[in-house]
């Protein structure tokens, strides 16, 4: 048996995730809509927050306000953090808000991959997007327990696959 809520959400994400969260959401009983709500920023700087966690060489970027310069500030964030032994990133962008347009594709040619959306409050949840460098992750070495779960695995694992090869493409060609 699924979450049992009464509150509705509406969930700004890339149109690519609909159908595999729409299924998602059904199978925990979730009253979510999906939307794909996107803007051109018009504000000049992007703002964000950033959490580090030295001893795991982890950081998760939080995007609070998104400005025109929303992919050169990720590559300047990253560039830094990596000359400080950051490996592993999480990037939350909030699933309330409109999203920008052509954010996945931005991401992913970053090399960030789709992971999933995280509650933030009942009705505003996040979309993370997770970063590994200089990593193998095994995705068939992580245990699920039930259809579901592994259907969230590997859906997460094309995910990263298809970010990868978009991202080596950018950076080959």
């Amino acid at each position: 048996m699924g979450i049992n809520t009464d509150n509705h959400i509406t969930l700004n994400i890339p149109e690519i995730h609909h159908t595999f969260l729409t299924q998602t959401f059904k199978n925990a009983q979730l009253q979510v809509t999906l939307s794909s709500n996107t803007f051109i920023p018009k504000r000049e700087q992007s703002k964000f927050n950033i959490d580090k966690k030295e001893v795991d060489n982890f950081a998760l970027l939080t995007i609070e306000e998104t400005g025109k310069n929303w992919v050169i500030e990720i590559k300047k964030v990253i560039r830094e953090l990596n000359a400080e032994n950051f490996i592993t990133f999480h990037l939350h962008f909030p699933a309330w808000k409109k999203i920008p347009v052509d954010f996945e594709n931005q991401l992913n040619l970053l090399g960030f991959f789709f992971s999933g959306v995280i509650p933030h409050t009942p009705k505003n949840w996040w979309l993370n997007y997770t970063r590994l460098d200089n990593q193998k992750f095994d995705f068939d070495k992580v245990l699920t327990e039930g259809e579901n779960a592994t259907q969230l695995r590997d859906y997460i694992k094309r995910c990263h696959n298809n970010a990868i090869e978009l991202s080596d493409n950018q950076f080959t060609k």
